[in-house]
């Protein structure tokens, strides 16, 4: 017999009322079956692991195993749980029989509990049931081991959305029980009873093209696109799933358009080889990039401006400027304008932009507005969460630059400048470093939101109608960065062989409501008092302290021009332990331009 999903769900539930954590996954432990506790709800930890029983009888057995006495101290409370199991398992005329010592599931009144008719819930298709073809080269212990690895990386959600345009074309497979169900299981979006190793095998028993078919699933799952354009990321799973394959005589190949292709070892020169055809519409699309070097150009600047605007509006979302919103719009189309009057269809060029629409309205389009038919999964609207495709975009511009400046009579220095620009465009959808060079260049926007940083350009601090000449600081590691607090609100900066003297609402700490500082710059302030460290936190990291952290690291990194992080491993220290030196302020008179730190750097001697 088979039990209704509902059925299996409302008993996942009932167990998760009854039963901790800890007690659930001892149930199961004991008897063998694997139980994930990544997935936090109790009822989700429980339907999951009914999902790894290999029958329903050891699903029944399991269930009994729940009822025991011993897991029990107070006996009416189990009575209690065995009833509330009754009325749910009574809708497949089963029930629980227990006794002092033990409990069975058996049929009600002896009777036989009803086969669930799986054909009725399923379009006329599924009447049809191919015999196990079992020809593919794929093989069983293979195609198990890359499901895993893709499972380690999507949801099942991401992978349904993926592989069903992939499989629906042929609708005898799609209707196979164990991929109908893995596909269009509503009531477990996320975590359904079928699995995605359930689906590669079963198109490798059924599929007669089953070879074309897995190679599809595979090659889509690796699109650099379905993972946000990260190469870097793509380049490692490829490489692992194609330890795997290797077993089954198949490799992956790049076929040179970032697209990978699966091929049989005798294939694989041949997959390699672009026909004369193509290699000759290669050769003149390259010809005419090289012709349209300035309109390149042009797209690179204006490209650049648009990683700035957006990155100016990811610092405060809420409050976008008209400014920075005309510029946003202004940007969009004048790039998507470029890439359409070049016309690229060999070389990966295209728009990412985040926001349809304009700035204003970025918040509730990436982030839904809240109601239960608009939620947006994935990450919240930041500039982490859009850099990377950003960047990504950016380096394919600059390789179509390298390819235009080919013909060009450049300079040893033009030549080593451009190698930079990629090399920064390449490295910035990457892991930072510990040290990382500076944009290569900047284009600056006109009324940038308000961090109230005044004349950057000449570096002029404008503060009660005083002017503070400042250093423009350089990339600077935090060894070799200092701030000492001159007092609560002013500061003594030292970068590397640079100084400048600054307050809070100079260097973007300003609370724009009150006028005060801001939470960030207590929190920076507090730590100079604790030596630079945090006393130890527990996990999880209140949200509170985590977006304090998160906003001064911010601010540090534009202040020091890197972006390493500040402070220190938490998973290692378990604080908060910032990276360069702080210095709190001391019981001596103010010294607010920091003269007297001036002096002790120069003076020779105390006649001088």
């Amino acid at each position: 017999m088979k039990l209704g999903i509902k059925v299996k769900e409302n008993i996942a539930r009932t167990i998760a009322d009854y039963f901790t954590t800890n007690g659930i996954v001892n149930v199961f432990t004991d008897t063998n079956i694997r139980t994930d506790k990544t997935l936090y709800a109790k009822w989700r930890i429980t339907l999951d692991a009914f999902n790894n029983t290999a029958t329903e009888e050891a699903f029944f057995h399991i269930l009994e195993e729940f009822c025991h006495p011993l897991n029990f101290t107070d006996q009416q409370i189990r009575s209690n749980f065995i009833d509330a199991l009754n009325k749910i398992l009574s809708y497949e005329n089963l029930t629980i029989q227990s006794t002092e010592r033990y409990s069975t599931v058996t049929p009600i009144n002896g009777q036989s509990a009803p086969k669930t008719e799986v054909k009725n819930s399923r379009p006329k298709e599924t009447a049809e049931d191919p015999p196990d073809i079992n020809k593919s080269t794929y093989t069983e212990k293979v195609l198990n081991l890359v499901a895993k690895e893709f499972c380690d990386v999507f949801s099942n959600l991401d992978i349904r959305k993926i592989i069903t345009p992939i499989i629906e074309k042929n609708p005898i497979l799609f209707n196979q029980k164990n991929i109908h169900e893995y596909l269009i299981d509503e009531l477990f979006e996320e975590n359904p009873f079928n699995t995605f190793n359930d689906v590669l095998q079963t198109i490798r028993k059924k599929d007669r093209t089953a070879d074309e078919t897995i190679a599809k699933i595979i090659t889509e799952l690796l699109h650099p696109l379905n993972h946000n354009a990260d190469e870097n990321k793509v380049k490692i799973l490829t490489e692992k799933i194609g330890k795997y394959l290797k077993y089954n005589s198949l490799y992956i190949v790049d076929n040179g358009f970032n697209y990978p292709e699966i091929c049989h070892e005798e294939q694989v020169s041949d997959a390699l080889a672009l026909p004369a055809e193509l290699e000759s519409e290669i050769y003149n699309e390259r010809k005419e990039i090289i012709k349209n070097k300035e309109k390149i150009k042009i797209l690179r600047d204006n490209h650049q401006a648009f990683i700035d605007v957006i990155e100016i509006f990811c610092q405060d979302t809420k409050k976008p400027t008209k400014e920075l919103n005309d510029a946003y719009i202004f940007l969009a189309k004048k790039i998507a304008a470029s890439i359409g009057e070049l016309r690229l269809d060999h070389h990966e060029l295209s728009l990412y932009r985040p926001f349809k629409t304009d700035l204003y309205s970025a918040e509730i389009e990436w982030n839904g507005d809240g109601a239960l038919d608009n939620l947006r999964l994935g990450p919240k609207l930041s500039w982490d969460a859009i850099r990377p495709t950003l960047y990504m975009v950016h380096s394919n511009i600059i390789k179509i630059q390298n390819i235009a400046e080919e013909a060009s009579q450049m300079t040893g220095d033009e030549k080593k400048l451009d190698e930079i620009t990629n090399l920064i465009a390449q490295k910035r959808i990457q892991k930072p470093s510990k040290i990382e060079p500076q944009k290569t260049m900047r284009i600056e926007i006109e009324k940038m939101p308000d961090l109230n940083i005044r004349n950057a350009d000449d570096n002029t601090l404008t503060k009660n109608k005083k002017k503070i000449s400042l250093p423009k600081f350089s990339h600077t590691e935090w060894n070799k960065a200092e701030i000492r607090f001159i007092d609560k609100n002013t500061v003594y900066l030292t970068a590397d062989k640079k100084t400048a003297t600054a307050d809070y609402e100079s260097l973007g700490f300003r609370n724009d409501s009150n006028g005060k500082p801001n939470t960030a710059w207590h929190f920076l302030f507090e730590l100079a008092k604790r030596n630079g460290e945090t006393l130890v936190i527990k996990s999880p990291i209140p949200d509170n302290i985590k977006q304090q952290k998160m906003a001064l690291s911010d601010r540090l990194k534009d202040i020091f021009k890197t972006t390493s992080d500040p402070f220190f491993d938490f998973l290692e220290t378990n604080t908060y332990k910032i990276r360069l030196k702080l210095t709190p302020p001391t019981d001596e008179p103010s010294d607010r331009l920091g003269i007297n730190d001036y002096l002790e750097k120069t003076m020779t001697s105390e006649n001088d």
